[in-house]
């Protein structure tokens, strides 16, 4: 592996290779949610600003051009957090906001609520 000749070449081994994919395009994301949406499917997207380009909260739904989908999709953005939430108090916040919208959307006994009001 290491500085074996056959494997010099070989791009799967290069580590960069993780951050290499397939994306959507953006109307190919606006129909899968929307799909998704239509479904019923439960939606808890999370954003932080730290290091990405995501820099205000409604930027999703500005993306997907469906304001309408508020009322179904919850979107939670962190400004101060990065990608990984480095920080303890951001772990904390953001494991938090997990667990209640779980407990709230599929705990035993609840019944779905909607986003509107």
């Amino acid at each position: 592996f290491f500085g074996e000749p056959e494997t010099l070449h070989d791009r799967s081994l290069d580590p960069e290779t993780v951050f290499v994919r397939d994306y959507p395009t953006p109307a190919q994301l606006t129909q899968d949610i929307r799909k998704m949406a239509a479904r019923g499917v439960q939606l808890l997207c999370i954003y932080s600003g730290g290091d990405t380009n995501y820099s205000y909260s409604k930027q999703f739904f500005d993306f997907v051009r469906a304001p309408e989908l508020a009322r179904k999709i919850e979107v939670v953005f962190y400004p101060s957090a990065d990608h990984t939430f480095f920080l303890v108090e951001h772990r904390e916040r953001v494991m938090a906001k997990v667990v209640g919208w779980l407990q709230r959307e599929f705990g035993e006994g609840t019944e779905r609520t909607s986003r509107a009001g």
